[in-house]
């Protein structure tokens, strides 16, 4: 068992799908680079032409900083295998911030636990017990994803993770405990009040 910190497998995934976009869209890309710094050279060259040299100096260095913020942009948010999986990381950030709220009330959170069986996202222990949390977010719709049987499988999901983390409470703490699992999802009209799931999974936002 390895703990990590938050969102790390899918920081992992979205390296790899970054470098894959880069070689399927290298063509495009060089293209597009090319241009940019044909046009950077024209107008350097004109600034230096007039006699302004920190002028031209400080229009490279904006061009350039456009330069990065393109590329990332493109390689975050123009692929849509790479903008789902930045916008698993940012759910997966925004829970872990929202259980970092609760320290005050004697919470303590512990994410991306790597098991063989897979990752854990959240597993918080406090007063209440222990609640082991599956987060998930979708740019589509709660009823849209719900009637597709996606909610179904992620509540089954967080119904393992909650059954994996009892034996590893009771393996290295010699303690029997029966977590509550969460399903936290970041999911356009979702309904605002918590209700039950499959598998006795409660599901919030």
């Amino acid at each position: 068992m390895a703990r990590r910190r938050v969102g790390e497998r899918l920081r992992i995934e979205a390296r790899k799908r970054r470098r894959e976009w880069v070689r399927e869209m290298r063509r495009e890309l060089l293209i597009a680079v090319t241009g940019f710094a044909v046009i950077l050279v024209v107008f350097v060259t004109l600034m230096i032409v007039i006699g302004s040299r920190d002028g031209a100096i400080f229009l490279a260095g904006t061009f350039l900083g456009m330069l990065a913020m393109a590329v990332t942009f493109a390689l975050t948010y123009l692929d849509p295998i790479g903008a789902r999986i930045q916008h698993g990381l940012d759910g997966e950030q925004l829970t872990a911030d929202e259980l970092r709220k609760l320290r005050r009330h004697g919470w303590r959170a512990v994410h991306n636990l790597h098991l063989q069986a897979g990752d854990i996202d959240h597993v918080a222990v406090g007063p209440g017990g222990v609640v082991v949390i599956e987060t998930k977010s979708s740019n589509a719709e709660w009823d849209f994803v719900k009637r597709k049987g996606v909610v179904d499988r992620w509540a089954r999901q967080a119904a393992d993770s909650a059954f994996r983390t009892r034996h590893l409470v009771k393996q290295h703490a010699g303690v029997d405990v029966e977590p509550m699992a969460y399903l936290v999802g970041w999911i356009p009209r979702q309904p605002d009040e918590p209700g039950r799931l499959g598998n006795g999974v409660i599901r919030t936002k």
